[in-house]
C-alpha cells in the first residue's frame, strides 16, 4: 500500500512538472548534432540545468580552437543569425548582447551564443592566440 502511494506520488510529482515546463520533454545532451548544426570542429563538453533569467533551461556547452573560432563564428551568423562577435574590455562576445536561434524538427527554439574567455588579444587577426572560444546552445524549459 505504502508503495502504491509513493508510486502514485511520483508519478503527479512527474506530470506536475512536465506541466510546467510548458510540456516540453527534452533531455540535456548534445543539442547541435540532435538538430543536425553541429559543424565539424566544435567539441561537447557538457551540458547541465540552470537558469536564464529565472527561467529555467538545459545549457549545453562547447568549445572551439581560436585558430577555428572565425569559421565557427560565420557558421553560426549563418545558420542561426546569431550577431558576429566583437571585443569588449577583457574578452569577446556577441554584439549587443544577442544571440542566435536554431529550431528542431518540433518547432522548438534552442538560443546560441559564442563568446571567449578573458583575453588581452583585441584584433580578429590574433583570434588563433586566444586557446579557446566557447559556444553555449540553451533550450528553455519554461515559457517567459
Amino acid at each position: 500500500m505504502l508503495l502504491r502511494s509513493l508510486l502514485t506520488a511520483s508519478l503527479i510529482l512527474c506530470l506536475a512538472c512536465t506541466w510546467c515546463a510548458g510540456g516540453r520533454a527534452a533531455g540535456c545532451g548534445d543539442f547541435l548534432a540532435a538538430v543536425g548544426h553541429k559543424p565539424e570542429g566544435l567539441e561537447f563538453t557538457g551540458c547541465e540545468k540552470s537558469l536564464r533569467a529565472q527561467l529555467a533551461v538545459l545549457q549545453a556547452h562547447y568549445q572551439v580552437r581560436g585558430a577555428d573560432a572565425a569559421v565557427m563564428e560565420e557558421y553560426f551568423v549563418s545558420y542561426s543569425g546569431m550577431p558576429r562577435l566583437r571585443f569588449a574590455c577583457c574578452g569577446w562576445e556577441n554584439a549587443h548582447g544577442g544571440y542566435g536561434k536554431l529550431t528542431n524538427e518540433n518547432a522548438e527554439e534552442y538560443i546560441v551564443s559564442m563568446c571567449s574567455g578573458e583575453s588581452l588579444y583585441s584584433s580578429r587577426s590574433e583570434w588563433f592566440l586566444i586557446p579557446w572560444f566557447y559556444v553555449t546552445v540553451e533550450f528553455l524549459l519554461e515559457e517567459p
